[in-house]
């Protein structure tokens, strides 16, 4: 996976390359894979359950499953777009729900027949919703009401799988390896928040590099979270957290805590930099 490209559908969220061709590929075909194999479980569940109030939740639990192992599968081929992760997603909802109807119908004819045409699995899903397929308290859905839940159950799966759960570590693109360790915390001057934004947008580090540490009886300050590589260290992310108290006229004090960023990527030395102040 060195073949890295800069498109957009390629990149993280802070613009660097995070994912290859090949990853890619891997991961729908992966996610694919994988939902065909929770498909199968999830149609025997539908079709087995005696308790058809249960099968509400089915869908949102399917849909969680695809979503997890796309995420899974996606850190082990170091895919780190969000993008991509999405589309993943997208796509294997979709098989998902499609090898879910070639299972249960399999599962209908007693496990004789597996409907892989898409016009045939289209007529027995036209037979089965003119008798319909379950009863829900003395009431058996049929026509044009069961097409309506089955679109509403879909859309559920898809939707759900669709999503791209936070990023539990953060990526080191000069050796090519999660940065799996802990983050470590430490405490500086406070700053005008707005100002420390503006500079980190232009990647301004130059209070980030001098600013002193704060007191520990400090009323205000900026608590920094600093995750660096320590294969390369020239590769580092920060999330700092505004930290303000302020004493009113009447002598009450009043605390205000807000986020200036989360996992921004910043050069190597400005997080040794910060790290050597905590020492």
């Amino acid at each position: 996976m060195s073949n890295l490209t800069n498109d957009s559908f390629l990149e993280g969220e802070d613009g660097n390359p995070s994912s290859a061709a090949s990853g890619l590929m891997g991961l729908f075909a992966g996610g694919i894979l994988i939902s065909v194999l929770l498909a199968f479980i999830y149609s025997l569940f539908c079709f087995y359950n005696p308790f058809v109030h249960f099968n509400i939740f089915a869908p949102i639990v399917f849909g969680g499953l695809i979503m997890f192992s796309v995420s899974n599968i996606a850190a082990m081929l170091k895919v780190r777009s969000v993008n991509a992760m999405r589309a993943g997603g997208f796509v294997s909802g979709l098989a998902g729900m499609y090898a879910a109807w070639v299972w249960y119908i399999y599962a209908i004819t007693k496990f004789k027949v597996l409907m892989l045409n898409p016009y045939g699995l289209a007529r027995a899903t036209q037979a089965l919703a003119v008798t319909g397929v379950w009863t829900f308290y003395g009431f058996r859905p049929t026509g044009i009401g069961l097409y309506v839940i089955w679109i509403a159950e879909a859309v559920c799966v898809v939707l759900i799988s669709s999503q791209a759960p936070p990023l539990k570590f953060q990526f080191c693109e000069g050796c090519n390896e999660w940065i799996d360790e802990k983050g470590k915390k430490v405490r500086l001057a406070w700053i005008d928040v707005n100002q420390l934004k503006a500079d980190l947008a232009r990647n301004d580090y130059q209070f980030l590099n001098t600013a002193q540490a704060a007191p520990a009886d400090a009323g205000s300050y900026l608590e920094i979270e600093v995750k660096q590589c320590q294969q390369c260290l020239n590769e580092a992310f920060v999330s700092i957290e505004s930290n303000k108290t302020t004493t009113s006229d009447d002598g009450s004090t009043s605390a205000d805590a807000a986020i200036v960023c989360i996992s921004k990527r910043v050069p190597g030395s400005v997080a040794t930099s910060i790290l050597k102040r905590a020492e």
